[in-house]
């Protein structure tokens, strides 16, 4: 077996930082092979490590324990991002019947949004969940079911509330795509993989209305530390508008 160490670096805004979540002397293990299209993967203790195969349509598991790997769930639909929402039932998108599901603990699938406005979804991509347990997903259009075609003008980034209402918080991106909070639930992270750039929302600074649509701060990850003027101005001028409006949070 082949073991490789890698080191990550990061750069951000201007700066280069070199660090790495990999612990030192940790080696990089080959655990499968034949895997079409591998995508998705989540570390559940309990289980394992789980990933999707997304052109095999199945959601394989990884034991540790003895370097097994077998099926999870099939078919998957296609299943691409998953994560655990606050009961620890698996929560994932699945691209060919373009939506967002979960999936209980007997192994039924509930779905949880499939359209918007009585649009189908485009092909949801990658999910998260906040610790209000309410779930944020991207939907580019990367992989719309051959034969379909696209319903929605747009490519999104929505948030399921925990009532299960839907709302739309971004429509301007070109093929939003990972999706992620920091550790603190003060930022949200999105990768806009046609311009290979990562976004940022400072979610602390942020009030939407209501109908879903909102002002938002949206800065390059590259560019915030820039022009600390600039910044201010924008937060400035932005928390102005703010105030003209009857806006509440959806973040909690």
């Amino acid at each position: 077996m082949v073991k490789y160490y890698c080191l990550l670096i990061l750069f951000l805004g201007g700066t280069t930082y070199s660090q790495s979540p990999i612990p030192l002397g940790a080696k990089l293990e080959k655990i499968a092979v034949g895997i079409q299209q591998p995508e998705g993967p989540i570390w559940i203790d309990s289980l394992g490590l789980l990933f999707s195969d997304i052109a095999g349509n199945k959601i394989y598991r990884f034991s540790p324990s003895d370097s097994s790997l077998k099926i999870f769930h099939e078919p998957s639909d296609s299943s691409n991002g998953m994560t655990l929402d606050l009961q620890g039932r698996l929560i994932l998108t699945q691209m060919e019947l373009r939506r967002v599901s979960r999936r209980e603990t007997n192994g039924t699938i509930t779905p949880l949004a499939s359209t918007y406005k009585g649009k189908k979804f485009n092909s949801p991509n990658d999910v998260v969940v906040k610790s209000d347990s309410s779930i944020f997903f991207t939907d580019p259009d990367f992989n719309i079911p051959n034969g379909e075609k696209a319903e929605l003008s747009f490519k999104g980034i929505y948030r399921i509330s925990p009532s299960g209402g839907l709302t739309l918080l971004d429509s301007t991106l070109d093929k939003p795509n990972g999706i992620c909070f920091s550790l603190d639930e003060s930022k949200l992270y999105v990768n806009e993989s046609a311009q290979a750039k990562i976004y940022v929302w400072m979610l602390s600074a942020i009030r939407f209305r209501i109908k879903g649509y909102f002002f938002r701060f949206l800065f390059r990850i590259c560019r915030w530390n820039e022009n600390r003027s600039k910044r201010k101005h924008l937060l400035q001028r932005t928390q102005r508008r703010l105030d003209h409006f009857p806006l509440r949070s959806l973040f909690g």
